[in-house]
């Protein structure tokens, strides 16, 4: 039997950490710069690792001082989603914050972006290791994040799971499982019921399956 999916992509965004390890953030076009300022040793690490000034490209560090930064990572200006996709496994497992100046939409963005790249499909395999977490910047919309993430996980699990355990029934559940989680009216219309509530072509297009087809409503107003 598959083990139950538990995606919960907000659960990587902390509020905050007393362990948590700086990561600075440096931009494309001021690498080179940023280089300069680095102690010996890092300088040699990012030339002989050959990592280059590419939006994403990221570099795990030597711990030089206290409290200095354990990685860098190079982004875009202005910061994109995408250029936070690797870090969630790409750094060891633990608490990090993020170290350098962002608009509030460039922290949403890394932080989304953390998240997103800490996604595993856990519903027939365990994942190997467990995902580093983000303290959420202050500059950061915490809830858009997290409520984004955690949409984007669910999307991706019923996505995943194959035809064989995700069908009408099981759809239904999952949507039903999301409108009690928002206090939404839900309902759903099955099999020769679509007929009575004038739906024949929904009906039309599930009734080859062994399994009957359904229309799923769901109602929210604040």
């Amino acid at each position: 039997m598959p083990t139950q999916s538990s995606t919960s992509l907000s659960k990587l965004l902390i509020d905050k950490s007393k362990t948590a390890k700086p990561v600075a953030v440096v931009r494309k076009a001021g690498w080179k710069e940023w280089l300069t300022t680095q102690a010996e040793s890092i300088q040699t690490l990012a030339e002989t690792s050959g990592v280059q000034p590419d939006a994403g490209a990221f570099l795990a560090l030597p711990t030089i001082e206290k409290g200095g930064p354990v990685a860098v990572i190079i982004v875009d200006d202005p910061l994109s989603v995408w250029d936070f996709g690797g870090l969630a496994f790409g750094l060891a497992a633990g608490d990090y914050a993020l170290s350098g100046a962002l608009t509030p939409q460039e922290s949403l963005n890394a932080t989304l972006g953390w998240a997103l790249g800490g996604y595993s499909f856990t519903r027939y395999k365990k994942a190997k290791r467990k995902p580093a977490r983000l303290v959420v910047p202050q500059e950061a919309d915490a809830k858009t994040a997290r409520r984004i993430a955690d949409g984007v996980g669910l999307t991706r699990d019923l996505i995943n799971t194959p035809a064989s355990d995700m069908g009408p029934a099981e759809l239904a559940e999952s949507a039903k499982s999301v409108a009690e989680a928002h206090e939404a009216k839900f309902a759903v219309i099955v099999g020769k019921d679509l007929l009575k509530k004038n739906y024949p072509a929904v009906h039309a297009v599930g009734r080859a399956s062994d399994r009957d087809p359904r229309l799923i409503d769901i109602s929210w107003s604040p």
